[in-house]
């Protein structure tokens, strides 16, 4: 009956396969999923990865723990929090199909935890890692540089641990059963300026199932994943030289201290053999906060020149509760197996962002020169609603199953009163304001069919073709409404600033009030600039996949699909009564052998336009443009047999983008940071070289570095082999084409656009990236018990690949590679099971 593709990771290689131990470590396997990072034996564990699936972006993704989707609703498309490894059942990766339980064409990753049976089962144990079981990878050209201060290692880890317990087991036999886990890891790292990135995650889990009646079971599941962490990059500044005070402690923050993270509730009831129902509730209470590690007394300073940043940046906290509700019925009649249902989420989120010291940055522009930014916090707060009604039907007959269905989608969101506070030096230029939540709201209903069909080619069906189309309504970012919320961006005054003293510090007297604002201010009144389209719809994706499966003797499955997709109604941002025309050519600009591909000035009228409306933008969906996927995927997989298993993927992505004119170009140039191609509000940006055709990348601050995520190939392969005596020897290679470079260049223009030096985003790109990680481990067997040893080791080639060059050719900082693979590294672990 399966018509989609995706992969599943269950326990044994989840257990037995060396992996960095995080569910990204999972998608990292999944053929058309592609990470923003390397990540080896948890060196990066501490901050989730941003990733892409399918012709879709991280945005579409859904996070579904144990059948309750706790997507976070304001970094709309990432885990709201950390997990628990050894805590899962399996992992299930989804990157595209008909189910038409699924919202979104995005990537699909449902965690299932384990639950208590009739038998007592536990484990414990836990990992170690350290810089004493480390190689030295730096190149020859890496090792003078002064950001080292005299160390042999780039980024690599200093400390790790991971341990933990569960058990499981009856309370009443047949009856009532529990289960509970416990993990923490304290990961401790060193990042490439050799500043110190600690992280604690606590996870606690708790499960009871109770066989009410014969027909009835309940369960109650509660879930918690708290998280520290000291020294986190400060990612709107990433590809800039961090000091340590400047980066950010992180903690938690919740909604309702009495009720924090996941709590779910489950009813199971069958009504009789063809009719069976699903009931589930939740609430997830999750936030965090972060704040400057050398306190926020700190003034800030940005030099963009010299690439560095020190002193003190903003305070954030968030706090971002939600209420779930499903219910599911199955109905069998015959030959049809009728599915229907539906599904209401709400979340709110408050969130706040304080400057630090006397709230005025002092900074270096690459275009403006010194300039003083006069800044006021934010205070965002909105809520918003996802409500779905699905109904399908499986018919089967013989050797054909068809499956036909439809979904509904109503999502809405609106912004919440709040007041923030004036700008603590000049509060004459930012005072305090209150808003009082009123405004543009967003609400898209959507329907969209779904159709699937499987056949076996023989009666013993080892051979089955597969095929499926499905229309995806894009998941509503709650967060876009707040354009339109005069208090929900941070407020700021630009002025010119002269630094009598050179200590680095905006002085009042040091401001050039009488030179002007050089920038429009944002947010410095009551009143917004930007609008929400009446007409702006949810973007929609069109899907066809087409398939076949093979079974093999010994266990052996082949699979092989090839995935269409074409994305329409692509969320757009532009100025404002600015139009597309009203441009003129100005003369390109070189650097370092480089040249930009366009140069455009705005005419008289759009600047004049642009300056009327303080640069105001309206939210809608871009005409005359569509991005398109095609990709292909092979999979080889050896289930556990004959003493050994194994999983080969490969996968060939091909996302581009198109424009069927020129509506959807309001700015000509060639601007890698283009506002206009995804969302203006968005946490993904493509790079967008305005050429019909051109390869897609996506921006990612991914650990506080920047990445461009898109590669066109990508290999895994996994293997596990037993031995006599207990010994087990597994394996885990990864590779895929190296990411993106777009050089570029910064415009001296009036909009200051940052255009490509060469003709295509691909024109050039980072190094390919190899890695093999082993494993040796050896088991011990007491009765029902069982006491494992393993040791394992990543980077096994210590490559020192280059995974970040600086790609901006008008920075004195231009090819400075900012990150490389972690070196080759030893972790050793223990497990006792029973």
């Amino acid at each position: 009956k399966k018509t989609g593709t995706g992969t599943t990771v269950d326990r044994e290689e989840l257990s037995r396969i060396p992996n960095s131990r995080d569910p990204w470590a999972a998608l990292r396997t999944v053929p058309g999923v592609q990470l923003d990072r390397v990540n080896q034996s948890g060196s990066e564990s501490g901050q989730q990865s941003g990733y892409i699936g399918k012709g879709s972006v991280q945005t579409d993704s859904m996070w579904v723990l144990d059948g309750v989707v706790i997507t976070d609703p304001a970094a709309v498309g990432a885990s709201p929090t950390y997990f628990d490894f050894d805590a899962f059942d399996e992992i299930a990766v989804t990157t595209g199909g008909s189910d038409v339980r699924v919202a979104t064409g995005g990537v699909g990753i449902n965690l299932v935890t384990k639950r208590g049976t009739n038998r007592f089962r536990g484990n414990v144990g836990g990992f170690l890692t350290h810089d004493d079981f480390q190689a030295s990878n730096v190149p020859d050209e890496l090792a003078s540089d002064p950001r080292l201060q005299g160390n042999d290692k780039a980024d690599h880890v200093d400390q790790l641990t991971d341990y933990g317990a569960d058990l499981g087991g009856p309370i009443i036999k047949d009856k009532l059963w529990f289960w509970g886990s416990y993990g923490k890891q304290d990961l401790r790292i060193v990042r490439f300026n050799q500043v110190k990135d600690k992280t604690i995650l606590k996870d606690y889990s708790a499960k009871l199932n109770f066989q009410a009646a014969p027909n009835n079971m309940f369960s109650a599941f509660w879930f918690l994943g708290a998280k520290e962490k000291f020294g986190r990059p400060n990612s709107p500044f990433a590809g800039l030289s961090e000091s340590p005070e400047h980066a950010r402690t992180q903690g938690g923050a919740y909604p309702n201290d009495n009720f924090k993270g996941l709590w779910k509730f489950e009813d199971n009831h069958v009504f009789g053999p063809s009719f069976m129902m699903n009931l589930k509730y939740s609430y997830y209470g999750s936030g965090f906060f972060l704040t400057p590690s050398g306190g926020r007394e700190l003034n800030e300073y940005v030099d963009r020149v010299a690439g560095i940043v020190t002193g003190a940046g903003t305070h954030y906290q968030s706090t971002r509760p939600q209420h779930t509700a499903n219910a599911d019925f199955n109905y069998f009649r015959g030959s049809h197996e009728f599915r229907f249902g539906f599904a209401y989420r709400k979340a709110s989120v408050k969130s706040t962002s304080s400057p630090s010291g006397n709230q005025v940055r002092a900074q270096i522009d690459t275009a403006l020169g010194p300039i003083a930014n006069i800044r006021r916090e934010t205070i965002s707060g909105y809520k918003g609603s996802y409500t779905s009604f699905y109904l399908a039907d499986t018919y089967t007959r013989d050797r054909l199953t068809i499956n036909l269905g439809a979904r509904m989608d109503i999502q809405k969101a609106e912004n919440e009163a709040s007041t923030v506070s004036g700008n603590a030096t000049f509060p004459e230029i930012l005072p305090d304001l209150s808003y009082d939540g009123s405004g543009d709201t967003i609400e898209w209903t959507d329907i969209s069919p779904r159709f699937g069909i499987t056949y076996a080619l023989d009666e013993k069906r080892n051979t089955l073709l597969r095929g499926s189309f499905a229309m995806f309504t894009n998941q509503l970012p709650m967060p876009d409404v707040t354009a339109v919320n005069p208090v929900g961006g941070i407020g700021s005054a630009i002025y010119g600033w002269n630094d009598v003293n050179a200590d680095r510090v905006v002085q009042p007297g040091e401001v050039d009030f009488a030179g002007g604002l050089l920038a429009p201010p944002v947010n410095t009144e009551l009143s917004t600039v930007n609008d929400i389209d009446d007409d702006y719809s949810a973007p929609r994706d069109m899907e066809f996949i087409v398939g076949v499966d093979h079974q093999l003797p010994g266990n052996v499955a082949l699979s092989a699909s090839y995935t269409y997709r074409k994305a329409t109604r692509a969320p757009y941002a532009p100025f404002i009564g600015v139009n597309g025309t009203d441009w003129v050519e100005c003369a390109p600009t070189s650097a370092r052998g480089f040249t930009t591909q366009t140069c455009f000035d705005l005419g008289p009228e759009n600047a004049a336009a642009l300056e009327a409306n303080n640069f105001g933008s309206i939210a809608t969906n871009r005409p005359d443009y569509s991005r398109r996927y095609q990709g292909i995927e092979l999979t080889v997989l050896k289930r556990l047999a004959d003493r050994w298993s194994g999983r080969v993927s490969f996968g060939y992505n091909d996302w581009t983008e198109h424009f069927d004119g020129t509506a959807g170009i309001q700015d000509p140039n060639a601007s890698i940071y283009d506002t206009y191609g995804l969302s203006t509000w968005g946490s993904h940006i493509l790079t967008d070289a305005k050429v019909d055709g051109g390869q897609i990348g996506v921006f990612s601050t991914g650990s506080g570095t920047l990445y461009w995520v898109g590669g066109k190939w990508q290999f895994s392969a996994n293997a596990l082999y037993q031995l006599p005596a207990g010994f087990e020897i597994a394996g885990n290679l990864y590779g895929r084409q190296g990411y993106l470079r777009p050089v570029n260049i910064t415009l001296d223009t009036f909009l200051g656009d940052t255009v490509l030096g060469t003709p295509t985003t691909d024109s050039q790109r980072l190094p390919n990236v190899w890695n093999l990680d082993l494993r040796l481990a050896k088991n011990f067997n007491f009765g029902n018990a069982r006491l494992g040893l393993t040791a394992d080791v990543f980077n096994v080639f210590n490559s020192n690949t280059t995974l970040r060059q600086v790609d901006a050719a008008d920075s004195s900082a231009f090819n400075r590679i900012d990150q490389i693979m972690n070196p080759l590294i030893a972790r050793f672990g223990v497990r006792l099971s029973f």
